[in-house]
């Protein structure tokens, strides 16, 4: 707690005149005056009697009318009283730039110099969480702590946190991550939300329903003969064209999606690219690279586009093995020669 330099009744004497030239400035009216008085009077007494929570609830409401230096000083006080360092510090910030009005200029000058003085021994001890994606972009993740969201710009960021167990999680579409994290005073943390990577690559291969067969035919009806087909004359059954379509559609959509895949490689790898270039000119490699955002950012991004290039090759290899292999009612591939060429025939 911050020292008090003066008795409480020297305090409350100074305090009162303040209150009572800081709102004729503000234009307060006689009531709101008396009870910001009244409520600053109860809130110091409170914090006083080391009744903090009562001193802070009293002192706020007072403050809130009346945005005079000592009120705000008081409260600040009261807030780190409860432990929250941050919101201190940021009230401490804001007594410092307080314009001095009224008659009692001294007493505010003096409230300020306090609350500039206490709030450089505050600083240091305000921890610092710092919160860190793995297998996500900042971009398309919503993340809060404890409930209240963060900005994109600030993940693998630093961020003032108050002393105590922290809820972190983070929301991408229908996938969330939760983490917990306890902070001490002047402690410097990082958690790490890791998601899906294959999030980064939607949902490309969505099914749908059963494939219908690729000529539209109609199944035969039940007893009917089954229909001649081939340059032979053997019989193929209409289950047997199903499955070719089927196996045929399957290698399309293996194909397709892996397409998909190497255009996700290729542009991952683009800004992976980029963001080494980033690197390099901020020098966060020079000497051993730091854990920095940056760093961060590359590695997941040159992770995602190895995977994604990978994964693109087996499946365009799986697709054109099914379209080989599928049955058809012609051989799938066959080879012409003639006088003065050469050349490839099939069905897919």
């Amino acid at each position: 707690m911050a020292p008090v330099h003066r008795g409480l009744g020297l305090l409350l004497l100074g305090f009162a005149l303040l209150v009572g030239a800081q709102a004729r400035a503000q234009d307060v009216d006689d009531a709101a005056r008396a009870a910001a008085r009244k409520l600053g009077y109860a809130g110091i007494e409170a914090y006083q009697a080391n009744e903090y929570k009562s001193a802070l609830e009293k002192l706020d409401k007072a403050y809130r009318v009346l945005q005079a230096p000592s009120l705000g000083l008081w409260s600040a006080r009261a807030l780190l009283a409860n432990g929250r360092l941050v919101e201190a510090s940021e009230r401490y910030l804001e007594v410092t730039r307080l314009s001095p009005s009224g008659g009692e200029k001294a007493v505010q000058d003096q409230a300020k110099a306090d609350a500039r003085r206490e709030l450089e021994g505050l600083t240091p001890r305000i921890p610092s969480l710092i919160v860190r994606l793995d297998g996500a972009f900042a971009s398309d993740v919503r993340i809060t702590v404890d409930g209240v969201a963060i900005p994109a710009a600030l993940v693998g960021e630093g961020r003032p946190t108050n002393p105590g167990k922290h809820r972190v999680e983070g929301t991408r579409g229908s996938e969330r991550v939760q983490a917990e994290v306890s902070l001490q005073e002047r402690e410097e943390k990082s958690v790490t939300l890791r998601f899906n990577p294959a999030g980064l690559l939607g949902d490309a291969a969505g099914g749908g329903g059963a494939a219908a067969p690729a000529d539209g035919a109609a199944p035969p009806a039940a007893g009917a003969a089954p229909a001649a087909t081939g340059d032979a004359g053997a019989p193929r059954a209409s289950g047997e064209k199903a499955k070719g379509s089927a196996v045929r559609t399957m290698g399309w959509v293996a194909i397709g999606v892996g397409a998909a895949g190497a255009g996700v490689g290729v542009t991952t790898g683009i800004l992976a690219y980029q963001k080494k270039r980033d690197i390099e000119i901020a020098g966060d490699c020079k000497g051993g690279c730091k854990e920095t955002g940056r760093v961060q950012n590359f590695n997941t991004l040159r992770t995602i586009s190895i995977a994604s290039s990978i994964g693109a090759g087996v499946l365009v290899l799986t697709g054109v093995a099914l379209l080989i292999a599928a049955p058809a009612d012609e051989p799938e591939v066959a080879l012409e020669l003639g006088p003065a060429s050469i050349g490839l025939r099939g069905t897919f």
